[in-house]
């Protein structure tokens, strides 16, 4: 993995208390696009194995580094060994816990395609605010 996109557990020393928990996901509720998503992720058998942290809510707890700026602009989780992802490599580490969506996980889980994941994600990023104004926020269940 590009050590661009891991930032190991020496940088961060802020993990939410969730013993039993094997990942956290700090995704933006405030965006319409990534909440419809997690909510996908989030009823996804497996899920209850993972922290759910929306860093648009005040008071979130957050990595060491990662401003509140920094994780409502892109997409951060944090493995149980305490390594922080992000982009396109935070989204193959959730994948992989998933598993419906194990497969895909796994099949991305190597150099070429974590490049051209990170490279689409940073593409999405690019085109995300036009996206969002074109989404129609529907009420939450």
């Amino acid at each position: 993995m590009p050590s661009s996109f891991r930032i190991t557990k020496f940088f961060y020393a802020a993990m939410p208390d969730h013993d039993t928990k094997t990942l956290t996901v700090y995704f933006n509720g405030s965006c319409p696009i990534c909440s419809r998503e997690i909510g996908m992720y989030k009823e996804s058998t497996g899920s209850g194995m993972i922290f759910w942290s929306d860093v648009s809510r005040t008071g979130c707890k957050l990595p060491n580094g990662i401003s509140q700026a920094m994780a409502l602009n892109r997409f951060h989780v944090t493995d149980a060994d305490g390594n922080l992802l992000t982009g396109g490599d935070a989204f193959i580490t959730l994948w992989k816990q998933l598993p419906r969506f194990r497969i895909l996980g796994d099949l991305c889980d190597n150099r070429p395609l974590r490049l051209v994941v990170n490279v689409l994600y940073d593409c999405f990023l690019k085109l995300r605010q036009n996206l969002q104004n074109s989404v129609v926020d529907e009420p939450r269940s």
